[in-house]
């Protein structure tokens, strides 16, 4: 398995808390950043092969703890590593310090900025801010990415309509249809949901990243898989991180999920009577591997059968705790 990136979630502590979101961040959410920790876990980055030297930094919202992300970006450069950022852009605000944080970054290695901008994130932060957040990044340089989440009602031209030709110049636009997860499930409405009968076709070995969650869990991807614990790599609290990686090339149940996907599983489930437990549409690979790997029931009958294909060795990890 090779990833792409990285990816550090030190705190789901976020400035605001929009209610398609996934890890259910928001102001009240505390963790505070265990610098000494992720330092460490970088330079055990720095040891796997199969890993890209970028770091990306991610929550909640990392720009709450500027000099923490700016310390470990600093320590990431020595070690060899670019690093990108999700953020929501609120620091625009403040053109002349958002300057300087961003100078600051990216002298250490700062590549990439991807500025979560939709509908949800535009009921607490003004257009008019990431505009600057947008103007910023592009004196300094550093490649934007807009990342908009869509739904059937509130599509992507909703979005792209509060922005300037001029504001877009330049700018990289990535639409994805939301992932029914976390707060998204209680406060967005299921007809709103783009879903089909292929949505859970498809694998993701092209789009693993090696994450690492606030509690020190290390999941493979940034979409979901790092809080589901019977997708859970190890905790680098207990385990070098490189160790973890080596350690999970040899997880049967982790790489079909990866190399195959979701329904890969479909047939096993029905011969085991819980087809009923499969959908009949999906948003995504990512809505499927959520929801069916969270499951007791299912994950009694995965581990079993592939177990079986794997000639019985121990090596097929699924906890459900």
């Amino acid at each position: 398995m090779r990833y792409h990136s990285l990816v550090l979630i030190p705190s789901d502590h976020c400035n605001i808390a929009c209610r398609h979101c996934a890890p259910e961040c928001g102001p009240e959410v505390r963790h505070p950043w265990d610098v000494a920790l992720l330092e460490r876990v970088i330079e055990e980055a720095a040891r796997i092969p199969n890993l890209r030297k970028m770091i990306h930094f991610a929550g909640g919202e990392p720009f709450l703890y500027f000099p923490q992300m700016l310390q470990l970006a600093r320590h990431a450069h020595v070690l060899g590593f670019g690093s990108s950022i999700v953020t929501n852009g609120f620091w625009g605000v403040n053109r002349a310090r958002a300057a300087s944080m961003i100078a600051s970054l990216v002298e250490c290695g700062l590549r990439r900025v991807e500025l979560s901008v939709d509908r949800f994130h535009l009921e607490f932060i003004p257009a008019s801010t990431i505009r600057k957040s947008i103007d910023v990044l592009k004196q300094a340089r550093v490649f934007i990415c807009m990342r908009v989440v869509t739904t059937r009602k509130h599509q992507i031209d909703e979005t792209l309509r509060q922005f300037t030709p001029d504001d877009l110049d330049g700018v990289e636009v990535n639409a994805s249809g939301l992932i029914p997860t976390g707060r998204a499930i209680r406060e967005i409405d299921a007809r709103e949901y783009y879903v089909s009968e292929e949505g859970a076709n498809g694998s993701c070995a092209n789009f693993l990243n090696l994450t690492i969650r606030p509690d020190g869990n290390v999941g493979p991807c940034c979409a979901g898989a790092e809080s589901t614990p019977s997708l859970s790599l190890g905790n680098v609290h207990a385990t070098p991180l490189d160790r973890i990686a080596k350690d999970a090339e040899q997880n049967f149940f982790l790489r079909q999920v990866v190399e195959q996907g979701p329904s890969s599983f479909f047939e096993a489930l029905r011969n085991a009577g819980l087809g009923h437990k499969i959908r009949p549409q999906y948003t995504s690979i990512c809505q499927a591997c959520s929801e069916l790997f969270r499951d007791s029931e299912v994950l009694q009958i995965l581990g079993s059968s592939v177990s079986q294909r794997s000639n019985g060795k121990d090596l097929v990890n699924i906890s459900v705790g």
